[in-house]
């Protein structure tokens, strides 16, 4: 049975430390709640293009969509 994330946090130190980290961050009005979500998925999606394209073959398709997703998110890094 899968553990709502109130429960996680209550139980597991790993995602409680990470979940405080970012709270932190918030309060101390270093980042904002969006970029805590954006910073979120930004990472999640380098952690998947990598992995996939390291442990996988991967359609042409994909491996496009890839280099879309990193070529937005470097615009991003420029503005």
């Amino acid at each position: 049975m899968l553990k709502s994330p109130r429960e996680r946090y209550h139980n597991d130190p790993v995602y409680r430390r990470l979940v405080d980290m970012l709270t932190m961050l918030i309060y101390d009005c270093q980042c904002t709640p969006s970029e805590v979500r954006e910073a979120a998925i930004l990472a999640c999606i380098n952690y998947e293009s990598i992995h996939i394209k390291n442990h996988y073959i991967v359609d042409p398709e994909i491996e496009k969509a890839f280099t879309t997703l990193r070529n937005y998110s470097r615009e991003g890094e420029e503005k």
